[in-house]
């Protein structure tokens, strides 16, 4: 078992066997420490390649599923900006629809308007003709009653 934590605790069979190396490669942080290691001995030098490798793919896979996402995104912005601009022209219609229908109800009120005044007024001439008529008759009566 190799503990990476105890490292200084190698054995001489260990460090024969390069085991601390391999402890020292595994524990390692940047690539520079992989360096010296594996200038100092060839096999570790090969795993640092595959490693490399091996972490390069995943850059790039990370950077292709990166880019998925964004194309994925961008497919669902455009698709929501589709409705939006539908639903911004259906409402633009029934917007349009409403007018127009705001328009003929006013021309129906300009109308009706209209023809209450000229109702207003036949009245107020029936209601002359009417209170001449009534004058007229109170005069006749008043004659005849003389």
């Amino acid at each position: 078992m190799l503990d990476l934590r105890k490292i200084e605790l190698a054995t001489e069979e260990d460090k024969e066997y390069k085991i601390d190396y391999w402890a020292r490669f595994f524990k390692a942080k940047t690539w520079e420490e992989i360096k010296v290691l594996a200038s100092k001995y060839p096999i570790i030098a090969d795993a640092a390649v595959s490693i490399r490798e091996m972490t390069e793919e995943e850059e790039i896979r990370a950077l292709c599923e990166t880019r998925e996402d964004y194309d994925r995104i961008e497919r669902t912005w455009k698709f929501e900006i589709a409705e939006l601009k539908k639903a911004n022209d259906n409402l633009q219609e029934a917007n349009d629809n409403l007018q127009e229908a705001n328009d003929n109800l006013q021309e129906k009120n300009n109308h009706l308007n209209e023809i209450n005044d000229n109702l207003q007024k036949e009245l107020a001439d029936a209601n002359s003709e009417k209170e001449e008529l009534l004058a007229k008759i109170v005069a006749l009566e008043t004659q005849i009653n003389k």
